[in-house]
């Protein structure tokens, strides 16, 4: 029986990772694609607008989904109290927080020295009420494992909102289409899930649940602002330091390696802590399948940043119009973090798998604190030296991030940064595959990529993790033969 457990187990994760990747893979396909569309009509410094705007409110909207919703996630049984609790509290934070925004408008636009910043932000404010709506549904859709439903209202939400999106650009409209692109997106996600998710909020609450909640919300909801303002540092600084138009040919380098890591890292991301919870009683098991999971994802990751950064020459001005030839230079300095990202992106999920979300805050703020203070540092040398700063604020998180798993977990992260040496190894062959490659293709851009993979996979399989594309491959086929399987 426990081994017929154990299967059906299996078989729920693996159908959860098939609808993860597409949903990944589509939404994040589709909303690239929009971006490139974008940004051949719109300029960099309407980007770089549309960029702090989306970083302020960005770093609101953690409040809603890495706060009481998340705890959902974390607790045994919830009933319909946590629930409602859980929702009715989201509700008055997001329209607290949009007031607070509109309110605030005039304010971020002079200390940006940007009058256009204030009415893009007053309007993006809707987002923290249109995002509350669904906080809990999303949180619940998580619990579940029910990723097929994620899928459906992320690939619906970019085609009507990108198709809009497109479509007022084109019109004239400039940043406010990507205003109108993320509102739209927002509703959409917001139908789907209320559709999709058969439960309706009650007129309840609980103050019992709210201090519940609340014991496990409060530290991850500190945690998840401060690594939401680590994240979103850079583009405030560079607004400050420099002006909107550095944020703008920044944001595309970062755009660009975000999209690497919604592929290699996002469907892990999701599937992490409610995987990892399942360990918890268990540290040795624990830490095997955290280091299975984040060399798989270091594994996936590493060759594209590579490869892009290598590219870059080629690919920017391809894709999205030599008016972003600055940002090339940006993109090459920030692919130097391809050796290190994954080694400390997933420390939140596992530390809240294990109820330990103060250790997270912690660390969160560490990053905060390093992150400001490298970028301001940077800023005054231009918008390259911010790119390297960004890759060195990368590996100087890798060393403190596993010291506090060992710390909390009680086993030794070595086997990890031992995997990760070995596909450091396997990427550095790739990088001087593919400057042979070009040498001796003439400098074609796909000859030289093809070099580049097929070293990288060799070195893996062959010499560095025996058979690990292999029994990769295998995975793979198994998770679509799952997935195929849903009915």
């Amino acid at each position: 029986m426990s081994g017929e457990r154990g299967g059906g187990a299996r078989g729920r994760t693996m159908r959860a990772l098939f609808w993860t990747l597409l949903d990944v893979g589509g939404s994040q396909g589709l909303a690239f694609l929009l971006y490139v569309i974008l940004t051949r009509i719109l300029t960099p410094g309407e980007y770089g607008v549309f960029a702090i705007a989306l970083a302020i409110t960005a770093m609101a909207n953690t409040v809603l989904f890495q706060g009481f919703a998340d705890a959902l996630i974390q607790r045994e049984a919830p009933d319909e109290d946590d629930r409602s609790t859980a929702f009715w509290t989201n509700m008055a934070l997001g329209t607290a927080l949009a007031v607070l925004l509109v309110l605030s408008g005039p304010a971020f636009a002079r200390i940006y020295g940007n009058a256009a910043l204030s009415p893009v932000l007053q309007a993006m404010a809707a987002l923290c009420v249109l995002r509350a709506l669904v906080s809990v549904h999303s949180a619940l859709c998580r619990r579940e494992m029910r990723m097929a439903i994620f899928a459906m209202r992320a690939i619906g939400g970019y085609v009507i909102g990108g198709l809009s999106g497109i479509a007022l650009a084109m019109a004239g409209w400039g940043v406010w289409a990507l205003v109108a692109c993320q509102i739209i997106q927002a509703l959409v996600i917001l139908a789907v899930m209320w559709a999709t998710i058969r439960w309706t909020p009650r007129l309840r609450f609980s103050r019992v649940s709210l201090r519940d909640l609340a014991g496990f919300s409060s530290p991850f909801m500190v945690a998840g602002i401060l690594t939401a303002m680590a994240d979103k540092v850079d583009n405030l600084v560079i607004g400050v330091m420099l002006d909107v138009e550095a944020v703008g040919h920044y944001n595309l380098a970062l755009k660009m390696l975000q999209a690497l890591g919604f592929v290699a890292m996002s469907p892990l991301a999701l599937l992490m802590m409610p995987v990892l919870a399942r360990f918890a009683q268990d540290r040795a098991a624990f830490r095997d399948e955290y280091v299975r999971l984040v060399t798989a994802s270091l594994a996936i990751w590493l060759p594209m940043a590579v490869g892009l950064g290598f590219l870059a020459p080629a690919l920017v001005p391809l894709a999205f119009g030599p008016q972003w030839a600055a940002a090339v230079p940006v993109l090459q300095a920030m692919s130097l973090g391809c050796f290190t990202v994954p080694l400390w992106s997933f420390t939140g999920q596992a530390l809240s798998s294990l109820d330990r979300p103060g250790a997270y805050a912690w660390l969160a703020g560490g990053q905060l604190v390093l992150a400001a203070l490298a970028y301001a540092a940077a800023s005054p040398f231009g918008i390259v030296a911010v790119g390297f700063a960004w890759a060195a604020v990368s590996a100087l998180l890798v060393p403190v991030h596993l010291h506090v798993l060992e710390e909390v977990v009680g086993q030794s992260f070595m086997p990890l940064l031992g995997n990760a040496l070995r596909l450091a190894a396997a990427g550095l062959g790739m990088a001087g595959a593919m400057l042979a490659g070009q040498a001796l293709s003439g400098g074609s851009l796909w000859l030289t990529a093809l070099a580049g993979c097929l070293a990288y996979l060799a070195l893996l399989e062959v010499a560095l993790l025996p058979r690990y594309v292999s029994g990769g491959v295998r995975s793979a086929r198994l998770a679509f033969l799952a997935g195929g399987g849903i009915r």
